[in-house]
């Protein structure tokens, strides 16, 4: 599914970081809160969130795109914004996102 492996280190880096901070005790909750996308977007890492701390949305659009806007959003209120001249689906994006509730995020595009 990845096409650049600095993305695929990128994203274990980030995990590993994350299963060390679980060891440590740093990270208390499980679960998470869930993103949910519109069907322009063909997936996400993370999946789920915890929704008290600012993190980095790694994406994928579905078909080559021009001149969008990807809006994350948390009952309404925009927490991530990112605007592109141009999309592919090869590429992943990264959208930094700051959450402000203990709510869903929604992710889509205009």
């Amino acid at each position: 599914m990845h096409d650049l492996v600095d993305f695929v280190f990128l994203e274990a880096e980030k995990l590993a970081d994350a299963a060390a901070a679980y060891l440590e005790g740093k990270i208390t909750e499980r679960g998470g809160l869930k993103i949910c996308c519109n069907p322009l977007i063909h997936h996400t890492v993370p999946q789920l969130f915890s929704g008290s701390e600012p993190f980095d949305l790694s994406l994928r659009v579905v078909r080559p795109m021009e001149e969008i806007t990807i809006t994350a959003r948390q009952g309404g209120k925009i927490v991530g914004e990112k605007k592109m001249h141009k999309a592919l689906p090869a590429e992943m994006i990264t959208l930094r996102v700051t959450p402000v509730s203990r709510m869903e995020l929604e992710v889509g595009i205009a």
